[in-house]
């Protein structure tokens, strides 16, 4: 199955963890992207997402985002 993440659920695992809602999904977040990593499912995206990333005013979570999609940065640029 390919599944498509935009940046900002990407970014979601390290926005404020204190709202219910934005651990959940973080959480799913994460669980999505430990299926991708066990190969279950693909990821699809797109050259505006690494626009969008490249455009993280914060440079630590840039840098988290680029570190989590670090094979679609390679594969894009």
């Amino acid at each position: 199955m390919q599944v498509y993440l935009d940046v900002s659920c990407v970014n979601r695992p390290f926005d404020d963890q204190s709202q219910p809602r934005i651990q959940l999904e973080a959480e799913a977040v994460g669980i999505v992207l430990q299926r991708i990593d066990d190969g279950l499912w693909t990821l699809a995206s797109s050259e505006i997402a690494v626009l969008e990333i490249q455009a993280i005013a914060n440079a630590e979570r840039c840098s988290k985002v680029r570190a989590i999609l670090k094979d679609l940065m390679y594969l894009l640029s």
